[in-house]
């Protein structure tokens, strides 16, 4: 038979909801501040009150470093816009894909209101990824050629596409998106991305 001194007290602490145990505890801790608040009619330390709660939930980051926000700033979803134009923090930032692009230009009429220069497409896209992935700043005639390069295309006279695209403004050697037609140019990229003609509305 054991004596006193050779029984050893378990103590465990034990949260019901209807006889049903949701949680339970050994923590000594816990326990003696359970008992101590019981004589004394106080709330628990919230140190010991750990012990029964859930491990913190992980919080949530966006799926990748700007690429949500750039697909909606174009209404796209995620995976049109990795697919379409694969944007990224190395230069050349954005990739082109030969298929969105033959497409494009099919559904894009040559001449006329809704043609579209070759480097516009680019300097749009640049526009909306730099400001969305935060590196900045405005896409330099250079970065727009070298994001053509990606589906070998080259645009033979720069100057005078851009002098042609009126909602696309020249800044020293960067391409600005003019903010009073920034609907037509989201209209432009929403097109390639969907491999889909303009909005006859935009």
């Amino acid at each position: 038979m054991n004596t006193p001194s050779q029984l050893k007290a378990s103590l465990k602490v034990q949260l019901l909801a209807n006889d049903v145990i949701v949680a339970e505890s050994e923590d000594p801790a816990l326990w003696q501040n359970i008992l101590s608040s019981i004589h004394n009619n106080n709330t628990p330390d919230e140190t010991p009150r750990k012990a029964f709660e859930s491990p913190p939930k992980p919080k949530k980051f966006p799926s990748d470093n700007g690429t949500d926000a750039f697909a909606s700033d174009i209404g796209i979803t995620y995976d049109d816009a990795i697919a379409a134009c694969n944007p990224d923090m190395n230069a050349p930032y954005i990739h082109l894909d030969d298929h969105y692009w033959e497409q494009f230009k099919l559904n894009i009429p040559a001449r006329g209101r809704n043609s579209v220069a070759a480097i516009a497409l680019p300097a749009i896209l640049l526009s909306i990824w730099f400001k969305r992935s935060g590196i900045g700043g405005n896409p330099t005639i250079k970065q727009c050629k070298d994001v053509l390069r990606t589906i070998h295309v080259e645009e033979k006279n720069v100057n005078r596409s851009i002098k042609n695209t009126e909602w696309l403004q020249k800044r020293s050697e960067n391409l600005v998106i003019n903010p009073t037609m920034r609907r037509k140019a989201i209209a432009i990229a929403k097109a390639y991305c969907l491999m889909k003609g303009l909005d006859e509305k935009e």
